[in-house]
């Protein structure tokens, strides 16, 4: 007996090691668990909470985050049904090229009442120069002096449609009534 008593002490006093280094062990599996997750009965929890508000509305389509995640700032959390704004982009330039082409057709009115100004202009400058050159006609009989007053009458009505705009068959108003 006495051959198995040293090798009960070596096991005795191994397992006695072992069961401390155990205990030591769990012991500190604890504390760190305890550090990471602490847990207690009658306590209060504080926590970094921020408010989040989304800067346009929408229906929120898919959301990239979950509960209680930690994120960052400029992090995707949730992203919006794009349709309606990309309607309202659509609408908005279809607006534009409608504003575009209506400012075009006014320049060519502008355009096109120019040019009948001009050629009322050159007409009545006709008229006048043929007007003044009828006198030395009617004196010398060629012409009746009905044809001259004809010719006055006539350069006085082609001038007076320069001056008038309201002989006018563009109106200037009529281009900016849209």
């Amino acid at each position: 007996m006495n051959a198995e008593a040293p090798s009960r002490k070596i096991f005795g006093r191994i397992f006695s090691v072992a069961i401390i280094l155990i205990a030591v062990l769990l012991a500190w599996a604890v504390s760190v668990d305890l550090r990471n997750n602490p847990r207690t009965e009658d306590a209060q929890v504080r926590a970094n909470v921020i408010g989040v508000a989304a800067q346009v509305g929408g229906a929120v389509e898919e959301i990239h985050v979950v509960d209680n995640q930690a994120v960052r700032r400029g992090d995707l959390l949730v992203e919006l049904d794009a349709r309606p704004y990309a309607a309202e982009v659509e609408l908005a330039r279809a607006r534009l090229r409608l504003t575009e082409l209506e400012i075009r057709a006014d320049e060519e009115q502008i355009a096109a009442a120019e040019a009948t100004l001009k050629e009322r202009e050159a007409r009545a400058l006709y008229a006048r120069s043929y007007f003044e050159r009828l006198p030395r006609l009617v004196s010398k009989q060629f012409i009746t002096p009905d044809k001259l007053e004809s010719a006055q009458a006539d350069a006085e009505a082609l001038e007076a449609q320069v001056r008038s705009p309201g002989q006018s068959s563009i109106e200037p108003e009529t281009c900016w009534e849209r």
